[in-house]
């Protein structure tokens, strides 16, 4: 892993990864290659934090050429240090051909890669945005040692990206409110629910 924090370059015939050009990476996707042999040596000792998911990643760049997408990231686990992974993804067959970390000697002893395939599956699940959010910058972990000793949880996951709105749906309570009497269901959540149904109508 590397200490030294230094903006990559953009490669040749690379662009800047964004919300609308990332391929699509599904679970069966992910899953294959996690299965396959090789990243399966993980040491649990040396397992990221939970936090650093999603704001571990940075420098998204890629280019596609006959059916390959090759995709260039940056993956900071914690805010010291950093590897820079390659990710190779037939996007016809749909399938990860390669993943590569440059700054990792043991391969398949090496999270980088896993986390940067799994946040490509997270940002393919995700729902399309009016906006195109880019991926050319800064891990926000890696913000954390030059601009705060101490983070929130609420600073490290503030994000721009708009969350679809749900809608209220009453129907939802009631079906579920009848479906427990019907099954003779008690507790506390259901009594309160259920009085409060019934002062709802009153």
């Amino acid at each position: 892993m590397v200490a030294l924090k230094l903006k990559p370059k953009m490669e040749k015939d690379f662009e800047p990864g964004d919300s609308a050009n990332l391929p699509r990476v599904d679970c069966f996707t992910a899953v294959r290659y996690l299965a396959s042999m090789k990243l399966v040596k993980l040491d649990r000792n040396k397992s990221p934090k939970p936090c650093t998911g999603d704001d571990s990643i940075g420098y998204v760049q890629l280019h596609r050429n006959e059916g390959l997408c090759t995709l260039k990231a940056r993956v900071n686990l914690s805010p010291e240090a950093y590897g820079n992974v390659t990710l190779i993804i037939n996007e016809v067959d749909e399938e990860v051909m390669h993943i590569e970390c440059h700054d990792c000697d043991e391969q398949n002893e090496c999270w980088h890669g896993a986390v940067f395939l799994l946040w490509l599956h997270r940002r393919s699940e995700e729902p399309d945005f009016p906006y195109r959010e880019s991926y050319w910058r800064e891990p926000k972990i890696a913000q954390v040692e030059s601009r705060l000793k101490i983070i929130t949880t609420k600073q490290l996951s503030k994000t721009k990206r708009r969350l679809p709105e749900l809608q209220s749906n009453p129907a939802v309570l009631t079906h579920f409110l009848s479906e427990a009497k019907k099954r003779n269901l008690d507790g506390t959540l259901i009594r309160y629910l259920s009085t409060k149904e019934d002062d709802d109508k009153s």
